[in-house]
């Protein structure tokens, strides 16, 4: 009830207040009552706050609940929240990156789904800095998780992403 009355005070210009009611409907997995008498989950928590709250912090909103998503148990709807943002923004490497620290955390098929982000990241069309971050975060993750030839393909990608972007040049 208290998130209620927050939500019906703040709920327009404060995007913390409905991340932290999701947050608490998530971890507590309570389900109460609405007016209508339909049961509030997570994700028409996040219906009602993208209604509700400016644009501008949409984004911000979005990650937060897949996060929350991918911490209790529901990673698949995650990533289709994930990979909606993705989409739509791909040059937002903030949102790549908090993606692939949900599946890095989450770990699942020795690691195929990680890989597999990291080499979609390397075909986008980055700036060299995003870029050499991108490819730092592969290396290291294949460092901790891969094997000394995954490690070298790695860094051979680096190697054909410099030499392609210098001859663009």
């Amino acid at each position: 009830s208290i998130y209620v009355k927050m939500l019906k005070k703040h709920g327009s210009i404060e995007p913390m207040v409905w991340i932290k009611y999701a947050r608490y409907l998530h971890e507590t997995r309570d389900v109460r009552k609405k007016k209508g008498g339909t049961d509030v989950t997570p994700r028409e928590v996040l219906k009602d706050a993208l209604a509700r709250l400016e644009k501008t912090v949409h984004i911000e909103v979005i990650t937060k609940f897949a996060q929350m998503e991918f911490g209790h148990g529901g990673a698949e709807y995650g990533r289709t929240t994930y990979e909606g943002v993705i989409s739509n923004y791909p040059k937002r490497l903030d949102v790549w990156n908090m993606y692939l620290d949900q599946e890095i955390k989450l770990n699942e098929n020795s690691g195929r789904r990680v890989r597999q982000l990291f080499e979609r990241m390397i075909t986008l069309k980055l700036s060299s800095k995003k870029m050499q971050f991108v490819f730092k975060k592969y290396l290291t993750y294949e460092s901790k998780e891969g094997t000394v030839k995954k490690q070298e393909r790695v860094k051979e990608l680096a190697r054909e992403w410099v030499a392609r972007k210098t001859a663009e040049e």
